[in-house]
């Protein structure tokens, strides 16, 4: 049995994340759209699985935390919760992060959910899970438990000298939340199925999705190959999660017969930077629908912004920063609206592979990927976009072109205008662009020197 507790906030107590810490334009925008934030303990028992999905232990009570962002009015609720896994590195939501206007302008609810026992941060020093928050604020989370597991993996992959061991690393991952995958399920069942102990119990929840990012992506990966999928139905026997979207992560050997499945790479998946080989994204199909999106010129981290909590290295390198979470956006938009009603998913070509290549990737006469969903600077481009940089394997590089090859390829700046205009326009019209974001690009176009 599922016990819910709200933890109460205070001037001189928050949750840790809150919109509230994101600055006074944040936490305006957040009140403005008529939405609240709650936090919870969330405690029961669930069984703790090893990294291949074997079971360690049965039963092992839990407390930990859920965070809820939702509509205070049930009208403004569109029926759609999002079940997102806190990144283990410093509790980091990178999907709310990037779709947090989204989320708040068509009423969708979100809720982030603590599964991380710390153990990832003894051995990549990345700080994160039920230690960290028991230490950015002792008295709040005193009585979050969840039981640490160590074990080490059954194989090892080197990768040479000062690389790191891609087997391991998610091995670590994966025992580092042994009982996510139960708690998740059971946090997914309460939400479905309306219950007055639900945090969501004053709103009709219609449908749940489950969405990740990088190791949380992995996390849903995880839960359909280790069945959470089966544990969390409903007394009907419907599922309780209707779709997974997974970023930047591998995709599950499962496929299921009754949820959507939308999975969506980098490029620098493709070439195989956080991974012991190249991905590909899953194959599309129609019933229940499946969709995968690989995303070129893109690097891991989709947007090289920063962290809180976590530095990042100073060099002479540009690292990418354009916005390729928009056309995360768009994948989610059209998610929602396939599940509403039952419009089809557009459909994205992948990048083309070339096993001469070093890195298996076709590349054009700059150096750019061939292929895939391209957003307007890789298709109508003005730099080089690699998918990993010197400094780290999660970051991009792009290397700007001069302005004589700029003068060549478009002969002025109202030509190179137009094309990134028809090639906004041409995302919008294939659904893989929302109007808004499409809005934004087209006033940085205008302002193109």
């Amino acid at each position: 049995m599922q016990m819910l507790e709200q933890i109460p906030s205070t001037d001189a107590s928050q949750p840790f994340g809150s919109v509230r810490a994101g600055g006074a334009a944040t936490a305006e925008r957040f009140d403005n759209a008529g939405f609240v934030e709650q936090e919870y303990l969330f405690s029961g028992t669930a069984d703790a699985l090893d990294g291949d999905g074997r079971i360690l232990a049965t039963s092992l009570d839990y407390t930990t935390r859920i965070l809820v962002r939702r509509p205070a009015e049930p009208t403004r609720f569109s029926g759609f919760v999002f079940i997102e896994p806190f990144h283990h590195i410093v509790e980091n939501p990178i999907v709310y992060r990037w779709m947090s206007d989204w989320l708040l302008d068509h009423g969708h609810a979100w809720i982030g959910v603590t599964v991380h026992t710390g153990t990832f941060t003894k051995h990549y020093g990345a700080p994160g899970g039920v230690p960290f928050l028991q230490q950015s604020d002792p008295d709040r989370y005193a009585r979050l438990r969840l039981t640490p597991f160590d074990d080490p993996p059954p194989l090892r992959m080197h990768t040479g000298a000062g690389g790191f061991d891609p087997l391991e690393m998610r091995w670590s991952q994966a025992v580092g939340h042994a009982q996510g995958v139960g708690i998740v399920g059971s946090l997914a069942k309460l939400v479905k199925s309306n219950d007055a102990a639900s945090p969501l119990q004053a709103l009709d929840v219609r449908f749940v999705c489950g969405i990740g990012a990088s190791q949380t992506g992995n996390f849903w990966r995880a839960f359909i190959d280790w069945r959470g999928d089966e544990a969390a139905r409903l007394a009907s026997g419907d599922a309780a999660i209707d779709a997974y979207l997974a970023l930047i992560a591998p995709a599950p050997e499962r496929i299921l017969d009754d949820a959507v499945f939308v999975h969506v790479l980098s490029e620098a998946e493709v070439v195989g930077t956080l991974n012991p080989r190249m991905m590909t994204a899953v194959e599309d199909r129609d019933s229940p629908p499946v969709r995968g999106y690989e995303l070129a010129g893109s690097a891991h981290m989709l947007r090289s912004e920063p962290i809180p909590g976590m530095d990042r290295a100073v060099h002479s390198a540009q690292h990418t920063d354009e916005p390729f979470d928009m056309l995360v956006r768009a994948v989610a938009e059209n998610l929602v609206v396939s599940l509403r009603d039952g419009t089809p998913m557009p459909k994205g070509a992948r990048i083309a592979r070339d096993a001469r290549t070093l890195d298996g990737v076709a590349r054009d006469q700059h150096g750019n990927a061939i292929g895939g969903l391209r957003a307007p600077w890789i298709e109508v481009p003005t730099a080089q976009y690699l998918p990993r940089c010197s400094c780290s394997p999660t970051t991009g590089e792009k290397i700007p072109f001069a302005d004589h090859e700029i003068a060549r390829l478009y002969g002025n700046a109202d030509a190179l205008r137009a094309a990134r205009s028809r090639s906004i326009d041409d995302l919008v019209e294939r659904r893989l662009l929302l109007p808004a974001d499409a809005a934004t690009l087209r006033a940085a176009n205008e302002a193109t020197p």
